[in-house]
């Protein structure tokens, strides 16, 4: 006769028990010691940290991501605070207060920018991590508020390091960067790098991939400034104001909108150890 199904279901519990115990043994050997190189912190940790400590960054008619660093200063990437001033500048907190700032600091050249709120930041701060041995398959993640977002928490996004490339700072100079898989957004500009499983800063979001050719980008900019076409009226919902816009000028604003929110797989990031130069030179101890 066959076996009973209590009876069975009574052996496999009794094994699967046994099967935990001994993985649980196993996990304390020489192997497993070296399968977490970033500390084994739970990435919800991560996560409670990001969501007091990386703001929006409102300039204008743009917005990006700034993390809180340990001296009070907010970091961000220069193009997000581009043609800004204290009067445009914003932080948005997590619980939605609009902070001012009482003066920044950007290297267009490493695209770096430092915030200085008015008010001091009641948050605790992500650890800057001091290495460019950033091994390629390292899993990391980014926390930031890209485009069409509107929640108050900065989203998580994963990925893996994939490799390193030079770009063009100035005139007779390169920058290092590292090449990041994972799903960039625009918005996200100025998000932390962090260890997934730990809480250290390896970098700071600056690019992504552009999967326009920049002819074509131009094209769109062309096109939204011209007065081809038809033209009617558009009255803005927020203020009532009534404008005029050519047919050619929306097709522009369609497409530049469009590729706003192409989401691509490569993102750009500035390294640790070149955010801390840019700190030292600005008299923020690293």
């Amino acid at each position: 006769m066959g076996q009973k199904p209590g009876s069975l279901f009574a052996r496999i519990a009794r094994l699967a028990i046994l099967c935990s115990c001994l993985f649980s043994l196993s996990g304390t050997g020489a192997d497993n010691s070296t399968a977490d190189p970033t500390g084994g912190k739970n990435p919800q940790d991560t996560g409670a940290i990001a969501a007091r400590s990386v703001f929006r960054v409102l300039n204008r008619n743009y917005g990006g991501t700034g993390f809180l660093h340990k001296s009070g200063a907010v970091i961000t990437a220069a193009h997000v605070v581009a043609g800004g001033d204290t009067n445009s500048i914003r932080i948005l907190s997590p619980t939605m207060e609009m902070l001012t700032i009482t003066n920044f600091i950007a290297d267009t050249e490493l695209d770096l920018a430092i915030l200085k709120p008015t008010t001091p930041i009641a948050a605790p701060a992500f650890p800057l991590l001091y290495t460019n041995r950033i091994p390629v398959g390292l899993r990391v993640s980014a926390w930031g508020f890209p485009q069409g977002y509107a929640g108050q928490s900065p989203l998580l996004i994963v990925g893996y390091v994939a490799g390193k490339e030079y770009s063009p700072a100035g005139s007779n100079s390169l920058a290092l960067r590292m090449v990041v898989n994972a799903a960039f957004n625009a918005g996200q500009s100025g998000s932390p790098l962090v260890q997934f499983d730990g809480d250290g800063i390896l970098g700071v979001v600056v690019s992504r991939a552009d999967p326009i050719p920049p002819k074509i980008v131009a094209e769109i900019q062309a096109l939204k400034e011209a007065n081809g076409g038809g033209f009617f009226a558009v009255t803005n919902v927020a203020t009532g104001e009534s404008t005029k816009i050519s047919e050619g000028q929306l097709l522009g604003e369609v497409l530049d909108y469009l590729h706003s929110q192409t989401q691509t797989m490569i993102g750009h990031v500035v390294p640790s150890p070149t955010l801390a130069r840019f700190l030292q030179r600005n008299g923020i101890e690293p």
